[in-house]
């Protein structure tokens, strides 16, 4: 009998492909094989960025052993109010090992970055920060 197991390893899932063997006696054991999707890692890391008017890119470069994918949401904070004022979700796709991607993104919600005392003031930098949640 074939099954086919999700596990969660640090927020990622791993489909585990396996074979349940029932032996006489109602006993069961699990094989795992050495192309087994397990050996070796996912290693996703994002490097991302945004302009005063919200628009943003992510590179995505998977330097480990497996394919994979990440999904992570960015906010843009105002560090005086200490509130969001916009976020998104940006996903990588999936990458092989080595493999680099470049995601466009938007966040709406830039004009919460002005100065509370000098709404003209728009250097969006002095009053906001983007943040990984």
């Amino acid at each position: 009998m074939s099954i086919k197991l999700e596990i969660s390893l640090n927020k990622r899932s791993v489909v585990l492909s396996a074979v349940l063997a029932i032996a006489i006696g109602g006993g069961g054991y699990l094989l795992l094989s050495d192309q087994s999707p397990l050996k070796g890692e996912i290693e996703i890391e994002p490097d991302c960025s945004i302009n005063g008017l919200g628009r943003g890119t992510c590179m995505f470069h998977n330097s480990g052993k497996r394919s994979g994918n990440i999904c992570i949401t960015l906010a843009v904070q105002n560090t005086a109010l200490v509130r969001d004022v916009g976020s998104t979700r940006v996903c990588s796709g999936n990458l092989k090992p080595s493999d680099v991607s470049q995601i466009s993104y938007v966040i709406t919600g830039m004009d919460g970055c002005r100065s509370p005392t000098n709404p003209a003031h728009r250097d969006w930098k002095i009053w906001c920060d983007l943040r990984r949640r």
